[in-house]
């Protein structure tokens, strides 16, 4: 297997408030990733990608960047919705929330995501768990 390049690099990005989608793709495209593959605005949209791409490997991303709190379906539903499909199970999942609960990451951590941050952090934050990422992951 191969290592991933960032030229290469898949990433979905789940989050219905444009804002914060602003500065995470600003931190990405400054750090020399490509455009998010998608950008979904809420949870049933992603569900919604995540059926349509199923048969499709070539079209799986890499890594989803997920914030939890979002209308229909929300973040958490979502990811159990992966852990349970046996396509999705051991897709990476970054958690990126305004929400710094215990019992959100407490929850989230429990259903094996990469990592959780919290809004409040620096996108720089993001950059490197996205590199550490990819400096370990073999497709």
């Amino acid at each position: 297997m191969e290592r991933i390049t960032k030229k290469e690099f898949r990433l979905v990005l789940i989050d219905d408030d444009p804002h914060d989608l602003f500065f995470v793709k600003l931190a990405l495209e400054k750090a020399g990733f490509p455009p998010p593959l998608r950008e979904l605005g809420d949870g049933a949209a992603a569900l919604d990608y995540f059926k349509a791409i199923e048969k499709s490997p070539d079209e799986w991303p890499h890594i989803v960047v997920m914030d939890l709190k979002m209308p229909r379906l929300n973040g958490d539903e979502v990811l159990r919705w992966l852990r349970e499909h046996p396509v999705y199970r051991e897709m990476p999942v970054i958690i990126l929330s305004s929400s710094d609960e215990m019992s959100d990451i407490k929850k989230t951590t429990r259903l094996g995501i990469l990592r959780y941050l919290t809004k409040q952090v620096h996108c720089d934050d993001l950059v490197s768990a996205l590199e550490r990422f990819l400096a370990l992951s073999k497709i």
